[in-house]
């Protein structure tokens, strides 16, 4: 159905951000027209009677965000088994109740966490998990674009536990069966070095080069897993994954909060995307990553909420937020990091990260409609005076109100169109305490 957005206040990515009013007219699923000539919309509504008209008083019309690293089962997991490392945390308190997790539950509580970042803005995200099928079909029922990963191997821990892909061939038919190039993309996924050994590692680039696709990995994590590496391969983990050829297939890596001079050279010669999750890192004491110098290095770097479990929401507002202050005291240098710059790495540079480069991530035409609309009425963004300024720092994800993924209105003036909110909730306070949780 054509949707028409009247008297849009457009976001525009220039240096402090700019706001630029005019009619919006998507068709199909991408930005048809932008224009301020009422009479050129006034006949595509009478040449398109079906069309939808929004409203855009008191709002601004964004392009959505990207999470470009979580793990959206793990919804189930929020509030539970704070206060812990990394290593702890993980091994000690999440990896033996995931083990639990069914299909029907991966589903559920990947929805939930779809619903909750549409509500927060969140057009598209880039997931690490397992039940690859339940989150195709969560997926698939929200309207999300999303990011998935094929295992193609069982990796250290689970030894079978887990429906998962037990090989290289399985992984490729899920690929062939499922990625569409446009709603729901894949990779392969390898974990880390500290849960995949080397074979494992070369099957899992010898599957993205038969498949021509990319690796999602989380990458120099903690000093923990620098130093495990150092200490059985006498590499870093970058240098190692390197050496095997994983960096020549396209890498989102998340994380790279442990990493130095020459680690960061290898982030820009390999044009690996980097994610920070600044929020989950924080949490996890995991450490500051190099973000400005690698920024100023020419790496593509995009922004992500890391799992519930970790964080514990998937609000990019607040991904935002906290990156740009924390990162000017990292660098003592209140012009570090400004606004625009956190907007591009949430919208653009997000959407160039999961494959989608110059088709998404900009409020233009031909675009791909992945669009929000976020009330600017509220006390907390009054005045807005700098626009950029407003939405890093002032907005909440309580702002958004309408949101439309691939021209397809999924909330409308803050209620869900795809997702039933409450059944939504029930299920996953159901699986947390059959989890025991």
């Amino acid at each position: 159905m054509p949707v028409v957005i009247m008297d849009a206040s457009i976001y525009k990515h220039v240096p402090g951000g700019e706001l630029v009013n005019a009619n919006i007219i998507i068709k199909d699923n991408k930005i048809h027209r932008i224009t301020d000539n009422q009479n050129e919309v006034k006949s595509f509504i009478e040449e398109n009677p079906e069309t939808e008209v929004l409203s855009s008083k008191d709002k601004i019309v964004l392009p959505g965000f990207v999470n470009a690293h979580t793990h959206s089962p793990m919804s189930v997991f929020r509030n539970y088994a704070s206060d812990r490392s990394l290593h702890d945390w993980l091994f000690n308190m999440i990896i033996p109740k995931e083990q639990l997790l069914t299909e029907e539950d991966a589903y559920w509580t990947s929805l939930a966490s779809q619903a909750e970042m549409i509500r927060s803005g969140t057009c598209a995200f880039a997931d690490m998990y397992f039940h690859f099928e339940s989150l195709v079909r969560a997926v698939r029922h929200s309207g999300m674009r999303a990011n998935l990963t094929v295992m193609p191997l069982s990796n250290k821990w689970n030894e079978g536990k887990r429906k998962t892909v037990s090989n290289a061939q399985e992984a490729i038919s899920l690929f062939k069966k499922y990625n569409d190039n446009e709603m729901i993309t894949l990779y392969t996924e390898l974990h880390s070095v500290y849960l995949y050994d080397i074979d494992m590692i070369h099957v899992n680039v010898e599957v993205a080069k038969e498949l021509n696709t990319g690796i999602h990995i989380h990458l120099h994590e903690t000093e923990k897993e620098v130093d495990d590496c150092l200490r059985e391969h006498n590499k870093r983990p970058i240098e190692l994954l390197r050496e095997i050829g994983v960096f020549t297939r396209p890498v989102l890596a998340a994380h790279c909060v442990v990493m130095n001079d020459d680690d960061i050279d290898i982030l820009k010669e390999d044009k690996i995307n980097v994610c920070e999750n600044i929020s989950s890192n924080l949490k996890l004491v995991s450490g500051i990553p190099r973000i400005p110098e690698m920024i100023d290095k020419g790496v593509n770097v995009v922004l992500g909420t890391d799992g519930c479990a970790s964080n514990n929401n998937l609000n990019m507002f607040e991904e935002m937020h906290i990156s740009a202050i924390v990162h000017k005291n990292q660098m003592k240098d209140p012009t570090v990091m400004p606004a625009h710059k956190l907007i591009e790495m949430a919208t653009k540079n997000g959407y160039e990260a999961i494959g989608f480069k110059d088709r998404a991530g900009d409020v233009a035409e031909g675009m791909l409609a992945d669009l929000i609309m976020v009330d600017i009425s509220s006390l907390h963004c009054t005045p807005i005076n700098e626009v950029a300024a407003c939405i890093v720092y002032s907005m909440q994800a309580s702002d958004v109100d309408t949101v439309i993924i691939n021209g397809r209105i999924v909330m409308r003036n803050k209620e869900f169109v795809t997702i039933d909110e409450e059944l939504v909730k029930h299920k996953v306070r159901t699986v947390a305490k059959r989890l025991g949780l």
